[in-house]
């Protein structure tokens, strides 16, 4: 009975050790990912803003657009693996790797948005502007490879009604921008937490034994 009871303790001392070890590599993980977030949220307002100064005719340059949404991904992904590459932990699970992604994408899109807003608030007209230069430029582009009139006018259409529901935003509206918003970082976040995680090696540098050598 008593050998019971031993291995009763014995065992709930190794489960209890397991979860304060688990939740002392989370809590480590979750703050190098709060730091990553703000980092990144930071460079990210910083490239917004150099953009914003260039004016509003190179803001709506495709290429530009196509150009800015892979630098940031790169930047994603390099803060991402970052998090292994830095962190002196010797194990971080799928998923603790999956949240510490989560944690540091959410806070840098969360002042990413409010970049967003604060910009909209100081430049009221930054929206028109955008607007005009894109119809601006489309009906031009449309217009270089003889489109017809009627496809341009509807390509037109479609384009006002776009930047139309962008400025009247609505609580549905909000709502589905961020579901699709944590849907995208999940999805990131399942991809990633697969190079993030980390399984210590089953023979440590120390105890590896060299083979003796024959004279």
């Amino acid at each position: 009975m008593k050998w019971a009871i031993d291995c009763f303790i014995v065992r709930c001392s190794d489960i209890l050790l397991t979860i304060n070890f688990a939740n002392k590599i989370k809590t480590m993980l979750n703050k190098k990912a709060l730091q990553f977030g703000l980092i990144l949220g930071g460079i990210i307002i910083i490239l917004s803003l150099l953009i914003y100064f260039m004016g509003v005719e190179i803001m709506t340059n495709w290429w530009l657009g196509i150009g800015f949404g892979l630098l940031i991904l790169g930047l994603y992904i390099f803060f991402s693996l970052s998090l292994k590459k830095t962190s002196s932990l010797e194990k971080i699970s799928y998923w603790q790797a999956f949240f510490a992604i989560m944690i540091m994408s959410v806070i840098a899109g969360v002042m990413n948005s409010g970049y967003q807003r604060t910009i909209n608030y100081l430049d009221p007209h930054l929206m028109e502007n955008i607007e005009n230069a894109t119809i601006q430029k489309t009906t031009a582009w449309m217009e270089k490879f003889n489109a017809p009139q009627d496809k341009i006018d509807q390509t037109i259409d479609d384009m006002q009604a776009k930047f139309e529901a962008a400025k009247n935003i609505t609580i549905v509206g909000m709502i589905k921008d961020i579901f699709f918003t944590l849907l995208w970082y999940s999805v990131f976040g399942f991809i990633m937490a697969i190079f993030v995680r980390k399984t210590p090696p089953l023979f440590p540098e120390s105890g590896v034994q060299q083979p003796a050598q024959n004279s």
